[in-house]
């Protein structure tokens, strides 16, 4: 009597590589694909950083997604970078980002506003 199932098992064995490379594909152009959806965003809310990872949290759907330092910088500057640098294990709300000068990152003590905030 012939064993079915080794013979099944032989004939489908040739798809899961290709399944499996797929796969590690996918997920290299999943990260692109994360970096080019945060870039447009517009609804970030705040920025932390704990140990060597940064985080940037989304107002929609309350998500936090981790980036590396390179991926920060590109999308934030370096300005925002070094504020957190500054300030370790600290959240940082992005309406004190937005308001942030090039001197006050510089440890300038004056408080700056937009223009065109109205104060």
């Amino acid at each position: 009597m012939v064993r079915t199932k080794q013979t099944a098992a032989k004939s489908t064995g040739s798809k899961r590589p290709r399944k499996r490379l797929a796969l590690k594909a996918a997920r290299f152009a999943s990260r692109d694909h994360l970096m080019f959806e945060l870039s447009s965003r517009t609804d970030v809310t705040k920025v932390s950083k704990t140990g060597s990872m940064l985080h940037i949290w989304v107002a929609s759907g309350h998500r936090r997604y981790a980036v590396t330092e390179k991926e920060f910088n590109s999308l934030l500057g370096d300005h925002i970078t070094a504020l957190l640098h500054c300030k370790p294990d600290e959240e940082v709300s992005l309406e004190e980002i937005w308001r942030l000068g090039l001197t006050e990152s510089l440890s300038d003590t004056n408080q700056y506003c937009i223009i065109g905030d109205g104060e």
